[in-house]
């Protein structure tokens, strides 16, 4: 069984990353990354680090049954192709930002726009959230016109309405 220590030692080598290189990526001192790769520990506080330096998650990293290297998590990203002279004449109907977005969408790997998507719907879910709150708060006070908003609303258990939130504003 390879160590986390050879693990590291692997995938820097493998990506042509020097000591210095991967320390400066990470973030974690050149020694502690030396030492890790030189002792038998199967695990390090500097793992999630390293890992993402490495362009792998700390699963990745320690997973003995695959090499990443050969077997990459995520296909690499298309080449981008010049545009057709039909795609040209959309394109000439587009703005620079829009055609900036465009050619920069296809220039990320699929695990960026996977990484992407998660973060545009974990704000989606905050907002929703927080619109939530906001009329839960302002329902408290007697204020919700919505009757799904109020029927959210939480109850007392004397099926009461509460007439304060915590936190609410006035």
């Amino acid at each position: 069984m390879a160590t986390l220590g050879e693990r590291i030692r692997h995938y820097r080598e493998g990506l042509g990353l020097t000591l210095e290189a991967l320390s400066e990526k990470s973030t974690v001192d050149v020694g502690t990354i030396s030492a890790l790769e030189n002792r038998k520990s199967r695990r390090s506080q500097f793992a999630p680090q390293i890992a993402q330096a490495l362009g792998l998650t700390v699963e990745q990293l320690l997973d003995e049954t695959r090499d990443f290297l050969k077997d990459p998590p995520y296909p690499p990203a298309p080449a981008v192709k010049p545009p057709t002279a039909e795609q040209n004449t959309v394109v000439g109907r587009l703005t620079n930002r829009e055609t900036d977005i465009i050619l920069a969408w296809r220039a990320i790997s699929q695990r960026q726009r996977d990484h992407f998507y998660k973060a545009i719907m974990d704000a989606h879910e905050a907002a929703n959230q927080f619109a939530a709150e906001v009329l839960a708060r302002r329902g408290a006070h007697g204020v919700v016109s919505d009757k799904r908003a109020a029927q959210a609303l939480p109850e007392r258990p004397d099926g009461e309405q509460p007439d304060s939130v915590p936190g609410a504003f006035s």
